[in-house]
């Protein structure tokens, strides 16, 4: 993970942690999750999402959202340039990830994993 995130920020001037925050915003419905879900969905201690949103916001590529409804609920929107980048960076990540990772699995291999996170993600949403 490490030597992706180096390729990453070598080829894209994007680090692997901003992607993953934009690949949650962009599949997400409207481009936006509660702060919570998206720290939980990237396995990350709040305190560290906040950081890692700040800089991501100051770049342009997400902004934080009040829920009208709660005020306790902040949302982080993914933007226009996040979707841009999001587009631009993606073609390259896959091809990083093909040649760090997946040029070792075989079809069997890849049909395990995915077996595997089909149900880990089952579970999450029960």
């Amino acid at each position: 993970m490490h030597q992706l995130d180096q390729d990453m920020q070598a080829d894209q001037d994007t680090p692997l942690a901003w992607f993953d925050v934009l690949v949650h915003l962009n599949e997400a419905p409207e481009g936006r999750l509660r702060m919570h879900e998206l720290a939980e969905s990237l396995v990350l201690v709040p305190s560290s999402l906040t950081r890692l949103i700040d800089r991501m916001n100051s770049a342009g590529l997400v902004e934080r959202e009040p829920c009208p409804e709660d005020r306790r609920v902040v949302y982080c929107v993914i933007t226009g340039e996040g979707r841009a980048v999001y587009h631009r960076v993606r073609p390259g990540h896959n091809a990083r990830v093909r040649e760090r990772f997946m040029q070792y699995l075989n079809r069997e291999d890849v049909a395990a994993l995915r077996r595997i996170f089909s149900k880990v993600r089952e579970a999450k949403k029960g």
